[in-house]
């Protein structure tokens, strides 16, 4: 049956609060120019750089008005909330001084937050390798945190597979070394980790984050009951200066722990209808990846997509690889994400267009998708906490939000 979508020629009508269009023959149905089924995802962002505990109210408080975008089960399990902060280093401080963890007031130290098995021995040897492979690449681990975590907020599915949630304080490499360098160290033991734990088949295990920057806080539930469940959230001496969040709405693989969002990088809303073209594009290229900044230790990072992963997931790990070996998030992101008009790019970038114009060059990196995504993504390394959105070499201002990509024609 053929049907007619003008706007002229539909009858809209209310329905129990929703608009709703008639179609000869049947009922109401939901008005498909207002569908909104889809993950909620945010970024709040100081145009300062200062740390704030009105930053994490902010973002916490959106969260959890984009329930209506996640979805949960019968059970009210959610499928998956989360945000990802700078490290809140005052909180942290305290907990490591209140655990006898040797953390100088002004010593930098990195943090890891770590999904482990429920079962005692398995979770026993995940420590010892995690801890077996920072020691080998010179990093000192200083001490363990079992992260409050309130398990009677969860729903039964979400209870019944909780994983022992733990965090690792790393001490900074000795011989010093910048935070980008500190960041690569940890993405290359964590990527050993993340291979070896594959290997043994532990289940539930996941690395939700390994930063000298950066923490991810996330759970299966719903965006209103993650500070119920994570009681640091609460906190006073939570401050942060970019909070990116995100309420997901499972739709290609089924709800677990491990796919909740953000991840290391990004948040993501969208479908990307190209994935096994990028997946299988990215295996065939792993053969060929080399990098001064690696050398011999690229074998480390492989494989780089996770094969259990969603799309967001997979995309989070391709970003992480381009920005750990020393790209601009953003120039990373257009290689990625190419847009329709490849002079998009160049301008995107700050940079004239014509002929050799890295819009035009980029156009090849990544297979063009039919998807309308928002991708919020932190960059911490910059005064201004998002370049991709904000304004002014001199930072005055940080906006919200991401670009919003138009399905390509065919």
């Amino acid at each position: 049956m053929r049907l007619n979508l003008e706007r002229e020629d539909r009858d809209v009508t209310e329905d129990h609060g929703r608009r709703t269009w008639e179609r000869s023959g049947s009922g109401s149905t939901p008005d498909p120019w207002r569908e909104k089924d889809a993950c909620g995802v945010g970024l709040i962002a100081q145009a300062s750089g200062v740390p704030s505990r009105e930053v994490t109210d902010l973002a916490l408080t959106a969260l959890a008005r984009l329930a209506h975008r996640g979805a949960a089960s019968s059970d009210h399990s959610g499928d998956g909330a989360g945000i990802l902060t700078q490290l809140p280093r005052r909180l942290l401080a305290a907990e490591a001084a209140h655990l006898g963890i040797a953390v100088a007031p002004d010593q930098p130290f990195a943090v890891g937050m770590f999904f482990l098995p429920a079962e005692e021995a398995a979770r026993a040897a995940a420590i010892e390798l995690i801890e077996q492979v920072l020691r080998a690449d010179g990093l000192t681990v200083l001490g363990w945190r079992d992260v409050p975590a309130e398990n009677t907020r969860l729903a039964a599915t979400a209870r019944a597979t909780s994983p022992v949630i733990r965090q690792v304080f790393v001490a900074a490499p000795q011989g010093g070394g910048d935070d980008a360098e500190w960041e690569s160290r940890l993405y290359l033991s964590r990527r050993e980790i993340e291979r070896r734990a594959v290997d043994l088949g532990w289940d539930p295990f996941f690395v939700c984050s390994l930063s000298c920057r950066t923490i991810v806080y996330k759970a299966l539930l719903t965006g209103p009951q993650l500070p119920a469940f994570y009681a640091d959230l609460l906190r006073p001496e939570y401050e942060t200066a970019i909070a990116v969040f995100h309420q997901r709405y499972a739709t290609n693989t089924a709800p677990k722990w491990t796919l909740a969002q953000p991840f290391r990088m990004l948040g993501h809303n969208g479908e990307i209808n190209t994935l096994w073209g990028n997946r299988n594009a990215m295996l065939a290229r792993e053969p060929l990846l080399a990098s001064p900044q690696w050398g011999a230790a690229i074998e480390r990072v492989k494989p780089v997509i996770w094969p259990d992963g969603s799309d967001s997931a997979s995309l989070d790990n391709a970003l992480e690889l381009l920005v750990r070996s020393g790209r601009d998030p953003v120039h990373a992101l257009m290689m990625l994400v190419p847009l329709p008009l490849p002079r998009s790019v160049d301008r995107a970038l700050g940079r004239p267009g014509g002929a050799r114009g890295d819009g035009r060059r980029y156009r090849h990196c990544g297979r063009g998708s039919q998807w309308p995504p928002a991708l919020p993504l932190q960059d911490h390394a910059r005064r201004n906490p998002h370049r991709g959105v904000g304004s002014g070499r001199r930072g005055r201002a940080a906006r919200a939000g991401a670009r919003e990509r138009a399905p390509r024609p065919r």
